[in-house]
């Protein structure tokens, strides 16, 4: 039985690339398309504060600072991204 990685490196269960994803991510409505950013940035958010209370590998005295900044830093770029789709879905509004 094959294990599963921690972290695959391709979306498991889609069957294309990560190119077709993203096309297909953004064939959605701007509605959706915002929402899926709010997850994102829920998620980043999530694993941000997991990792901060994690054990760092090289020190077990010291937490993963840098990672779990990285990741709430992330969080901030995906819920920057969510708000200018927001503003894009008032912009359009009045042409649908």
């Amino acid at each position: 039985m094959e294990e599963k990685p921690k972290h695959p490196d391709r979306v498991v269960g889609w069957p294309g690339t990560l190119d077709e994803l993203v096309d297909a991510i953004f064939a959605m409505d701007y509605v959706q398309l915002a929402s899926f950013t709010a997850k994102l940035a829920k998620r980043a958010k999530k694993e941000s504060l997991d990792d901060a209370q994690r054990d760092s590998l090289t020190n077990p005295k010291e937490k993963r600072v840098k990672l779990s900044a990285a990741l709430l830093e992330t969080s901030h770029c995906f819920r920057s991204a969510h708000d200018n789709l927001m503003t894009a879905i008032i912009i359009c509004k009045p042409f649908m």
